[in-house]
């Protein structure tokens, strides 16, 4: 299993229009997948955080491993509002954006 690591701007307001429970979940199952080592250790999940005028950027990167939206929060999540890629080609990375209020 992997150690997490929080890297984030100093944001004085990074709130969206999503319903928490959406943010909670686009968050959540990325990250608890990413995580798993399957009982062996696995190298850090990094989290940043960017905030811009139009939206708050969140990018989950794990050393040698793609992050993953599993797929059966997908449709949830992207129902209720939330973007991201499909992986960073080069490092694996899932990078979600939650549009600001």
């Amino acid at each position: 299993d992997a150690t997490v690591i929080v890297e984030s701007e100093l944001a004085d307001d990074a709130t969206t229009g999503l319903a928490g429970e959406v943010v909670r979940l686009a968050l959540a199952a990325p990250l608890l997948d990413a995580v798993r080592g399957d009982g062996q250790a696995a190298s850090p999940v990094r989290c940043s955080m960017r905030v811009a005028d139009s939206e708050v950027q969140v990018v989950i990167a794990a050393d040698g491993r793609r992050v993953a939206m599993p797929d059966a929060v997908a449709e949830v999540v992207r129902d209720g509002g939330v973007r991201w890629t499909n992986g960073m080609q080069d490092t694996g990375a899932r990078s979600l954006a939650f549009p600001r209020t």
